[in-house]
């Protein structure tokens, strides 16, 4: 019996994202201690894990009395990777975290900075020495924000991170049942089958010293009836120009280094964030089934 298209299109799903930028793969998922630094491919990180510090806002008021600029004296030490509820059991709401660092990372002008956050959940404001760097939505997801000019390489840093725990009462439009918290509930109705209704700052914290061109995210699909594999590339240039790179999607099935295929693009990257999109033929493809699972693993490069 021939496997279904649906079998098949499990087979073409991502088993691995490879991301490099110039040359040199940027796998940034390493667990150090904060102020460590690691040359990753291309890119420099400090680790900005360790003891922050925290303290709940169920009034929101941070906000109005700037907690955004400085600790307030009543914030206590919490480790981030972490819950609030590790430091404040059975706390739910506006949460603020804080905390002072110097960095490590040399300033250079070819380089930009970031702050990367592997995960916060749910929703999170995120300032550095008062400026803010932006906003983030949604668990599960790690995101950058760029640091501009606000980062201090002569000096200490503060960082805070204001983070909503979403409630059944609504917090700046926030309300448990409207967002996508997966098993989670209120804990006065907890009952089997249901999580428990945890936030904070979950996973680790890094300050990246990145190419200024750089990939951002990727994605593949895979387009059953045309037999080729659909990618989608973010690009970030935080020149003030345009740049010209060469874009390359390589496929390789799984637990194999030699590729089967891949697809090459120049172009002309914006400043700002784009996206550029690539087919990829595959010619005879596996198909899934439960004897021979095959996955395919897309890897992108950028060189700039």
């Amino acid at each position: 019996m021939k496997p279904s298209k649906n079998l098949w299109l499990l087979g073409l799903l991502l088993l691995a994202v490879a991301i490099s930028v110039t040359g040199g793969e940027a796998n940034l998922m390493l667990k150090e201690r904060i102020n460590t630094v690691n040359d990753i491919g291309k890119n420099v990180v400090q680790f900005l894990d360790g003891v922050w510090r925290i303290l709940p806002d169920p009034d929101n008021k941070g906000g109005k009395e700037q907690w955004s600029k400085e600790i307030p004296v009543e914030a206590q030490p919490a480790p981030v990777p972490g819950i609030i509820q590790q430091t404040f059991p059975d706390y739910h709401g506006v949460a603020w975290y804080w905390i002072k660092f110097q960095t490590t990372l040399k300033e250079n002008p070819d380089k930009s900075y970031a702050i990367k956050f592997n995960e916060v959940d749910y929703y999170c404001d995120i300032w550095l020495n008062g400026t803010l760097l932006g906003s983030h939505e949604g668990a599960e997801f790690a995101f950058e924000m760029d640091c501009g000019k606000a980062l201090k390489f002569d000096g200490e840093n503060l960082l805070v991170v204001r983070v909503i725990n979403p409630i059944d009462e609504p917090i700046d439009g926030f309300v448990m049942e409207d967002i996508a918290h997966r098993f989670k509930w209120n804990p006065k109705q907890y009952c089997p089958g249901v999580m428990y209704n945890y936030g904070g700052i979950t996973q680790g914290v890094e300050l990246l010293a990145n190419n200024p061109v750089r990939i951002m995210d990727i994605h593949a699909q895979a387009d059953i009836d045309k037999s080729c594999i659909k990618v989608s590339v973010k690009i970030r240039n935080n020149r003030k120009t345009a740049a010209k790179c060469r874009l390359t999607a390589t496929v390789m099935l799984r637990n194999s280094d030699t590729p089967l295929t891949s697809q090459a693009l120049s172009m002309t990257a914006p400043s700002g964030e784009s996206d550029q999109q690539l087919v990829i033929p595959i010619a005879q493809p596996r198909w899934w089934s439960p004897e021979d699972p095959q996955f395919y693993c897309v890897t992108a490069d950028l060189d700039a």
